[in-house]
């Protein structure tokens, strides 16, 4: 599948179907990768935001990979070694790792891979990114899902959503 984009209309679709699960006791929802994609970009710190900009997404089996534009200055240039003297001040860039739902109302994201201008970075270099750019710990970036939503199966063209306890 395509790269999907994040809009207003679809993080609204998106909240109408998460609606569903509590007021028509739905065991699950699904949402469109479009709908998926805003929910998750919505619930991303502002500090990421900040770095990357023209964002998408693509899901496959339980992962989800992010795609933007990455403000270059947040990388520490002896990361990349002399690979960062070709960066421009803005390349493109895609984050990829599986998602897990640790707890009701989360979802983890572990980047596990970053990419820049089509090279794919050693595993320890892309974790040390994503700490940076998420401006998190480790590799693991904790997005807020809506209220309820306790499972979560990601499918290349969908993402099925389930309920934190059967009601």
């Amino acid at each position: 599948m395509g790269v999907a984009r994040p809009s207003a209309k679809s993080l609204a679709k998106a909240r109408d179907r998460v609606d569903s699960l509590h007021g028509w006791k739905a065991d699950s929802v699904i949402l469109s990768t479009a709908e998926f994609a805003s929910l998750i970009t919505a619930g991303l710190p502002a500090e990421a935001r900040s770095h990357v900009d023209s964002l998408g997404v693509t899901l496959g089996e339980n992962r989800l990979e992010l795609h933007g534009r990455l403000d270059t200055k947040v990388i520490p240039k002896d990361q990349l070694g002399p690979f960062a003297s070709m960066l421009n001040p803005w390349e493109p860039v895609a984050a990829a790792g599986p998602v897990s739902v640790p707890k009701p109302g989360f979802a983890d994201w572990t980047v596990e891979q970053v990419t820049i201008r089509g090279i794919t970075l050693p595993q320890s270099i892309s974790q040390n990114i994503a700490q940076r750019v998420f401006a998190t710990r480790d590799s693991r970036i904790r997005i807020p899902l809506p209220a309820g939503i306790g499972g979560l199966r990601i499918q290349p063209d969908k993402a099925i959503l389930y309920p934190a306890q059967k009601q």
